[in-house]
């Protein structure tokens, strides 16, 4: 149950970074800096981590 449950944060993990970064770059990248962009990776990572766990 734990290794289906890493699996589906995986997947959130991969492909919701992917969606938003592109809605981000298509929307205006002046306003997005790339400490933002490593924030919200770093945030994301953590959420992953915390669901592997879980």
């Amino acid at each position: 149950m734990g290794c289906y449950k890493g699996g589906e944060a995986h997947q959130i993990l991969f492909v919701a970074p992917n969606k938003m970064s592109t809605d981000l770059r298509s929307a205006d990248p002046k306003k997005f800096s790339p400490a933002f962009t490593l924030i919200t990776w770093l945030v994301l990572f953590y959420l992953g981590v915390i669901f592997w766990i879980l």
